[in-house]
Order: structure tokens, then sequence, then C-alpha cells
């Protein structure tokens, strides 16, 4: 395999995919929307062949999408706001459904999508959740967990029809990247002033790790198998901690109990209302984050062998980017 097609290639954990690609010496050829922003990959562009087209808009691109050897999928809309979720819909599932579909008729060799934790759904208890994890409905479940598990619905659907897949399940990413949007913009917020921490725990993974498991994925002879790929298990006070005491301010310290969450996301529901510029907490962002949840990585190592970067690392090192971001715009 040599020709990869990827999409999200301007995104967080698509330019770093494609940084990881061109490294090991894949020819890269990506999309990007018309007004996309390149600030993430500006040090590569020149070396990925772009195609103009939105991902809703597969079709239109579909004869330069012949002569791919893989495909990896990393676009995603990633939004917890109510008022998105027909565009969930649309870009998680039913672009996937198109992409899977592009990939039978001209039998790409491997399709490798990028997932979520949030995929496997809610589970009670505080057991370790695997691979082996079923979704279950529930009204816990955000609308973007649902448009993740029907995306990866529509890839089973692609390998029960002969395609050859690895479905990658990422827990919270982090990483230097936009410090607007995303993980990264947490830095900021916190240097505003956070009073409050999540009571809840999830697991954590560096982005660099997130696009070498990608990679190695399409060299991997396993097929129809999914990955959790997960560093560490940690709380969110303990992250949140982690990143105040590298950029040496106070960490959030009164816990966002059931009553503080009832008001804020019910606060941020009367703000957006009003000033109508977008939801910052949901009901379910709330109970989320409010959940005890705790991954295995187990199986990620028949992927690859090299140990996970550290959460403790994985902060540092954003930190540090992200004051180097500071002194260039200086």
């Amino acid at each position: 395999m040599k020709r990869i097609f990827l999409t999200g290639a301007t995104g967080f954990v698509g330019s770093y995919i494609a940084r990881h690609l061109l490294q090991a010496n894949y020819e890269v050829v990506a999309i990007h929307r018309s007004q996309s922003k390149f600030s993430l990959v500006s040090d590569i562009y020149d070396r990925i062949e772009w195609i103009e087209c939105d991902l809703k808009e597969l079709d239109l691109i579909e004869d330069r999408l012949q002569d791919i050897d893989a495909v990896i999928h990393s676009g995603a809309l990633v939004s917890f706001s109510p008022e998105d979720n027909d565009e969930l819909m649309a870009v998680n599932v039913a672009a996937t459904e198109e992409l899977v579909n592009i990939c039978l008729e001209h039998k790409v060799k491997r399709l490798v999508h990028l997932s979520s934790i949030a995929a496997l759904g809610r589970y009670k208890g505080n057991h370790l959740i695997d691979e082996k994890a079923e979704w279950s409905d529930s009204p816990q479940n955000t609308p973007y967990a649902a448009s993740k598990n029907l995306g990866e619905r529509a890839v089973w659907r692609g390998a029960a029809e002969g395609l050859d897949t690895i479905i990658l399940n990422p827990s919270l990413i982090i990483g230097p990247g936009d410090y607007i949007n995303g993980t990264s913009a947490i830095i900021p917020k916190l240097l505003k002033g956070i009073p409050f921490y999540p009571i809840g725990s999830t697991g954590f993974v560096d982005v660099r790790d997130v696009a070498r498991f990608a990679v190695a994925s399409l060299t991997t002879e396993m097929s129809g198998e999914r990955f959790i790929i997960s560093a560490e298990n940690n709380t969110y006070k303990a992250y949140l901690s982690l990143i105040s005491k590298e950029l040496a301010i106070k960490a959030p310290g009164i816990p966002l109990n059931k009553f503080l969450g009832a008001l804020a996301w019910r606060g941020d529901y009367l703000r957006n209302k009003i000033f109508g510029n977008g939801r910052l907490f949901t009901k379910e962002m709330i109970h989320a984050s409010s959940t005890d949840a705790k991954f295995s990585n187990k199986k990620s190592f028949m992927l690859s062998s090299k140990d996970y970067i550290t959460l403790s690392h994985s902060i540092k090192n954003l930190v540090e980017q992200y004051k180097l971001t500071l002194n260039k715009l200086r």
C-alpha cells in the first residue's frame, strides 16, 4: 500500500496522521473544504495532494479515488450542542456510509476508521471497558456518541461485505494543536480561571500515539477488528491539576456535583437562547464527565508493542508548545 486517502487532514488528529504517513513514505491524498484553514499542516502542505471537497460530497470525487490503496477516515464532527444533531448524522454517519461504499466499489485494500470511546456507550459500575463492550441505548448517551456508534455500524457493514477494516477507538485525545477549539483549548480557559472540575474519570491518550496506531493499522495482518487506543485512566481533576501545575496557576478546586452541574447546563441553555453563540454545556456533557469510566488498552499492543506516551509527559509537551506558540505571536 502506497497511496493513502486521508479525511480530516486539516484537523487536529488528521494533521498528525498526515505527518506520520509522510514520515513512513506514504503518498497522502487528502480533502479540504473551501473554507478550511491549513495552519495545522502549513509545514507539510506542499507534500500532500489536496482535493477540494466537503466530507458530505464524497460522491463528487469518486473517480479521483480509483487509484487509492487504503483509506484512513479521521474526519468527523465533534459537537455536544443539540442544534448540531442533524449535522452529526450527516457527517459522522452518512458520509462514513458513502466512504464505505466507495471503498467497496473500487476494491480499496483497507479502511482504517477513527471512531471514539464514545461509540462504546455508557456503562454502570466501575468495571474496565474493553473492545467487547456492546452499545446500549441510554438517555445518557450524547448525540455525538450515537453518531459515532452508527458510523461504526456502517464500517462493520462494509466488513461483512468484504471490506478489509480496522476500527480505532481513542479515548480523550490531548496534545498541541488548535488552542481555540478542541481539547487544546483547555489551556486558555484555565488561564482565564475555571473554578470547577468534573467529578468523573476517563481514558487519556496523546495525539501522536493515535497517529502512530492509525499508520500501524495499515500493515497489520488483522482485519475486522477494533482497538481501544488509550494511554491511561485518570480523573478529570488530576488532568486539570497537571495542566495547572505546568502553567503555575491554581487548579480548579470545586467539584462539579449533580446540583452545580444542573445549574451549569440550564444556565448555559438560557445564555444560548439569549445570545445564540452556541452551547458550552449540555445535560449529556455534564453527566458524561461525572461518570467514572475506565478503558483497557491491552488489545492495542497487538498493533504496536511500543509504550504509550504518559499523561504527564503529554501535558508537559502540550504546555511547552502553547508557550512557544504565544512567543511566536508576540
